[in-house]
């Protein structure tokens, strides 16, 4: 029987691609004001086992482009 499955290495990028999209659109959704959206992304993340941390990360971020700080003179 012949295996048809892809190759190992194929497997281990594709999460880490769909992970690095779903980040972006999360800070996006955030930087755009779309705050349901990022929530509900917020969550999605966290369900399909992104570490916490870059979860937050991609939030503030968004937040960050969002309200950036004001310049001081």
């Amino acid at each position: 029987m012949l295996d048809t499955a892809p190759p190992p290495a194929v497997l281990l990028r594709a999460p880490a691609t769909h992970s690095v999209g779903l980040l972006h659109t999360l800070a996006d959704a955030y930087a755009c004001g779309d705050f349901p959206r990022g929530e509900a992304l917020l969550a999605q993340s966290l369900d399909h086992g992104l570490p916490w941390d870059e979860v937050c990360a991609a939030a503030a971020r968004g937040m960050a482009a969002r309200y950036p700080e004001p310049r001081h003179a």
